[in-house]
């Protein structure tokens, strides 16, 4: 009985710490993490329902001057025993009111140093024995801005929503849904089904009233006039 006490008790404490070592470790750590400054106003992380939601984040560019990307909230559910067998598994992940601003130069990307950063230093082609789940994904009250810096070219993407039921990486069959508006106009939606196993997947694209005024300068470089 004293030791289920004193497991309880540290378990207890560990329950109230959570949330700001949780906060301690991103905002300390963030830079070799993802090789970007993460300012966030609040991260809630409760060990007995595995749940995690953060508010208010903002992740800078390079040059700590603006914000890459920002979001209102970002709700995961973690599912803390599938880890014993090796399976990461998130219940749930829900994604509100965010803004992705992706700037274009003459090669690369203003989000090229963070893929450059979780680059491996040595090639290893052996298989990974670990699976990934990930259900149940919602995002919602999204927008992404496009800048072509060589073009002098802009896109806006407004009320971006996606619906996910599930997304595997174990050979299982991935159900994709997308919808959002442009500002000039229309909406567009799909919907896909991908099995990575057998690599059969099946898209249907609904538009309605597109406007491609913002596409005249690709077309124009693609037919150089």
């Amino acid at each position: 009985i004293v030791l289920l006490i004193t497991l309880g008790s540290i378990f207890a404490i560990l329950a109230l710490l959570a949330s700001p070592i949780a906060r301690f470790i991103i905002e300390r750590y963030d830079t070799e993490i993802i090789g970007r400054n993460i300012e966030l106003e609040t991260i809630k992380v409760n060990l007995f329902t595995g749940n995690i939601e953060v508010n208010n984040a903002h992740i800078q560019e390079q040059d700590l001057q603006s914000d890459f990307v920002t979001l209102k909230k970002l709700e995961v559910g973690i599912n803390y025993l599938k880890l014993i067998r090796k399976e990461v598994l998130l219940k749930h992940i829900g994604l509100h009111g965010f803004q992705i601003n992706v700037i274009q130069g003459d090669s690369t990307f203003n989000f090229s140093s963070i893929i450059e950063h979780f680059a491996p230093e040595n090639e290893d082609d052996t298989p990974s024995q670990w699976k990934v789940g990930l259900y149940d994904i919602h995002l919602t009250d999204g927008a992404i801005a496009y800048e072509n810096i060589p073009l002098n070219n802009r896109w806006n993407v407004h009320n971006l929503k996606l619906y996910i039921p599930g997304l595997y990486f174990s050979g299982k069959s991935t159900d994709v849904g997308l919808a959002f508006e442009l500002p000039t106009g229309g909406k567009i939606s799909t919907k896909m089904q991908y099995n990575m196993e057998l690599s059969e997947y099946n898209i249907t694209l609904q538009t309605d009233s597109i406007h491609l005024s913002n596409g005249d300068p690709f077309i124009k470089e693609y037919l150089n006039v």
